[in-house]
């Protein structure tokens, strides 16, 4: 009878119900119904799970005896007894990870003193890596608190292969190591964004001002026990341990709203922008990540901090409007240097984005007229059969300006010393070209989009600037300090179409840089009456826009439409009905998804109240605070409108 037993031990208690559940409903059949039909039925099922059940159970007692007469084969008497005197918990898996045999330490430290044959290791531990135990590698284990290295050792026996598992206890070690990474450095670079509101004040309201941040950033500091230098006048910079940066983080870097308790003089908020280089090899790659973080910061328009780790950046806060800078040296610097890379280059190429409108094409010709005019052959780079701006295009060609190019004929004409510079976008995989980027040598980028973490990293210049309206506005303002003589009347009209598009008329993202930029272009000959004929439609394309904006649906204060498939100008269509819907009342952003060439293509706009841009970066696009879009290529449309929702929920 013992034999018997142990035949049947490794049957599970929940097979052996389910048996004798089934045998009870067999007979139930015959003495409750008198069903001789029913009990037949039941009897021969139940013959037949039992049957099954047993003969699985024969073939894992022959499997398990075959393992341990192979086992017994391989440790020997004295082995065993070796083994079982180690203060190590040693145990021995079979392929599956079932447990065949344990050393006392195995018992003791493991298993509190109890015992534990034949089931999987798993049902004790779910994280045990029968994967890396079957390739023979080591591995890292947490067991209730302690933490083990298990280093297994293949052992082929007769009935198949098993494996030797030494639990080497590296708690300590562990707790070392995390010791460790709590204390590596982490460097905090804090700069002040008000500095230009600051020199017009009075000294006295200057120095309560510097006073008052210099406070706010010591006392931040020194709530993490760290090292802090302040000097709001230049740049605060702070060391800190990892463990403080991880509470930091956690806080979401709540001196951010701390500083816009401050107010400077006429009532506007202080600002800061911080870079943290975090879990860096030593303190000087911590301080260049902490230096890239705030260039980071700082063009995509300040009021926030961003992380960079070996893994990418984290962004925290930036929902509020980048500051006009009112100072020119900086434009005036930046004109100088331009100026020398076109008077050293050979000829020059002008290129926007993908689907180019009238800002990429009219900061385009305003470049291209400035390098002509000092005296650089130049050309612009775009694809007339998908551009947006294909009004505009045949008015400068009117003009006598056959200055544009596809990408083949610019790849070309290119040379080594061909200057490239990209208008109206920073991302490489918007370009209109990748092909004429990835050649060029020689980079400027021109744009006023916040700045993104895809962008271009090897450009010579970077003229990026938040602030702006329009890439047409930072064009206007370097020909006034590079070459005023070179802007006419068609380069004139084209830059004020650009501004008007991106500022919807002079409505959205407008400073007083925007109207001087624009008078200087009305003093250059722009007609604000020809520039309106740019922007004008059809019959068709007004009926689209119409149909998008009544058929829109509201979700959290946002209008979203979805634009059929087969129309004309789409993007086009798309792009003015999201920007109609922000005049319905209640409405503080639009979003409008269509699709075309395989993509549902998002595009976004808002008031400034939503920072769409954060929304469309969750998405993997990017753009502007009140403009932006992005693309899905993995999605379809009801996929897309769900992601678009999630996106939404986690800014509210």
């Amino acid at each position: 009878m013992k034999k018997i037993f142990k035949r049947f031990w490794p049957v599970t208690p929940m097979l052996t119900v389910l048996l004798c559940v089934m045998a009870a409903m067999t007979f139930m059949a015959l003495l409750v119904s008198d069903n001789t039909k029913l009990f037949w039925v039941l009897l021969v099922i139940t013959a037949a799970s039992a049957i099954g059940v047993l003969l699985l159970n024969d073939n894992i007692y022959k499997d398990v005896s075959g393992f341990l007469h192979g086992l017994t084969s391989e440790l020997s008497p004295e082995r065993s007894s070796s083994l079982d005197r180690l203060p190590t918990p040693v145990s021995v898996l079979g392929r599956k990870g079932e447990v065949v045999w344990y050393n006392r330490a195995f018992s003791e430290q493991l298993l509190a003193g109890g015992e534990y044959n034949g089931g999987s290791i798993l049902r004790i531990n779910k994280d045990f890596d029968i994967e890396a135990m079957r390739a023979g590698d080591s591995f890292r284990l947490k067991w209730e608190k302690n933490w083990y290295d298990c280093v297994p050792i293949t052992m082929k026996i007769s009935s198949g292969q098993g494996s030797l598992v030494y639990f080497h206890n590296i708690t300590e070690l562990k707790r070392t190591e995390e010791r460790y990474e709590a204390s590596r450095p982490t460097v905090m670079i804090i700069v002040f964004d008000n500095e230009e509101e600051l020199l017009k004040a009075r000294e006295s309201e200057r120095v309560r001002v510097f006073s008052e941040v210099d406070a706010i950033i010591n006392a931040w500091a020194d709530k993490s026990a760290g090292i802090c230098w302040a000097n709001v006048r230049d740049k605060s910079l702070i060391i800190i341990e990892e463990k403080e940066a991880k509470r930091l983080i956690d806080e979401r870097f709540s001196i951010l709203e701390a500083a816009k308790q401050i107010s400077v003089e006429g009532g506007t908020p202080v600002t800061l922008s911080i870079g943290v280089g975090r879990a860096g090899s030593s303190i000087e790659e911590c301080e260049a990540w902490a230096l890239q973080a705030l260039d980071m910061a700082l063009g995509r328009g300040g009021d926030q901090a961003v992380v960079k780790t070996a893994g990418g950046y984290s962004f925290f806060g930036g929902v509020s409007k980048s500051s006009e800078r009112q100072s020119k040296v900086r434009v005036r610097m930046l004109g100088a240097t331009l100026s020398n890379m076109i008077e050293s280059c050979s000829n020059c190429l002008v290129m926007g984005h993908r689907f180019s409108d009238l800002d990429a094409i009219g900061s385009a010709i305003g470049v291209y007229s400035i390098a002509k005019a000092l005296g650089k052959p130049s050309y612009i780079v775009t694809d007339e059969e998908t551009t947006l701006a294909g009004e505009l295009i045949s008015y400068y060609k009117k003009c006598g300006n056959d200055c544009f190019v596809d990408p083949a004929h610019a790849l070309d004409i290119m040379r080594d010393d061909t200057l490239l510079i990209v208008t109206d976008t920073h991302s490489p995989n918007f370009v209109e070209s990748r092909p004429v980027l990835d050649r060029a040598k020689n980079i400027v980028v021109i744009d006023h989009h916040r700045m993104m973490v895809d962008h271009i990293d090897n450009a010579a210049l970077m003229i990026q600037e938040s602030y702006a309206s329009s890439a047409s506005e930072i064009v206007s303002e370097l020909a006034t300090n590079m070459c005023e003589r070179a802007i006419g009347r068609p380069e004139a009209e084209a830059m004020l179409a650009g501004i008007m598009l991106d500022t919807k008329n002079f409505v959205l993202r407008t400073g007083v840089r925007t109207f001087e930029a624009s008078a200087f272009l009305k003093r250059r000959g722009a007609d604000t009456v020809d520039v309106k004929r740019l922007f004008s439609e059809n019959f068709d394309t007004y009926v689209e826009k119409s149909r998008l904006v009544s058929n829109a649906f509201f979700y959290k204060n946002c209008a979203i439409s979805v634009a059929d498939e087969g129309v004309d100008n789409l993007r086009i269509i798309s792009s003015q009905a999201a920007d109609d819907m922000l005049t319905i009342s209640g409405v503080n952003a639009s979003f409008v998804l269509f699709e075309s060439d395989g993509l549902i293509n998002i595009s976004a706009r808002s008031l400034g109240k939503v920072n769409v841009q954060l929304i469309a970066e969750q998405l993997g696009g990017g753009g502007h605070l009140t403009m932006a879009g992005a693309q899905f290529t993995d999605a379809t449309m009801d996929e897309a409108i769900e992601r678009l929702k999630n996106a939404i929920d986690q800014m509210r």
